[in-house]
């Protein structure tokens, strides 16, 4: 929103559901945005027909970013606080089981700043990741971007998987949104590292000031 040269809209599950072709709907769509809150919900609203027109989109090439719950949506199945759940609505479009929460950096319900191996800090929320308790991070599929320290194993804070890039730290947050310990300077090295992510996946040119071009 802060760009004038990006055009962006939102979409309900009803309007999602009724654009049968993404790309023809919106020629120059070309990232789905998925992002936190409630995967069952998600999967529940948008349903098989809002699925098939995602997964419809991701197949012609678009690009996914999901964060979050919105990591957890793109899996087949996925545990969530020691129950397994395979909705069928979830898309299904990243092929790996993940999980969460991870309570040794955030018990749920909470969030909590956490180190990444890129040498930035983020906030976690319940975030998925494969190879914590339940899942085996030696089926991990796509490339693992970026690991939590404080936790041992490194396990995934960030999967890119051809045209998909999954976070299950909020890259996006703002500093200054219920006090959550994050710095403007953190604010802006994440914003930054998520612009070549996205730059990476869906063929873009994003920079933030003071980055390289």
């Amino acid at each position: 929103a802060q760009d004038p040269t990006l055009d962006y809209v939102f979409l309900s599950a009803t309007e999602a559901q009724a654009c049968t072709n993404l790309k023809s709907t919106y020629p120059n769509l070309g990232m789905w945005v998925q992002p936190g809150g409630n995967a069952y919900d998600q999967q529940a609203a948008l349903g098989a027909t809002g699925k098939a027109n995602i997964n419809g989109f991701i197949d012609k090439g678009g690009a996914y970013l999901g964060v979050c719950a919105g990591a957890y949506y793109a899996a087949p199945d996925y545990w969530w606080e020691g129950e397994h759940y395979a909705h069928p609505h979830l898309l299904g479009a990243y092929p790996r089981t993940m999980e969460g929460a991870i309570s040794r950096i955030a018990p749920w319900p909470g969030y909590a700043m956490t180190a990444l191996s890129n040498g930035r800090s983020a906030i976690y929320y319940g975030g998925p990741t494969i190879g914590l308790q339940h899942t085996n991070l030696a089926n991990l599929a796509g490339a693992k971007e970026a690991s939590f320290t404080s936790v041992d194993g490194q396990l995934p804070a960030v999967i890119i998987y051809g045209n998909l890039l999954l976070t299950s730290v909020h890259l996006e947050a703002f500093e200054d949104d219920e006090s959550n310990g994050l710095s403007a300077e953190d604010r802006i090295e994440n914003y930054r590292y998520l612009a070549t992510l996205i730059n990476r996946v869906a063929r873009t040119n994003f920079r933030i000031p003071g980055t390289a071009p």
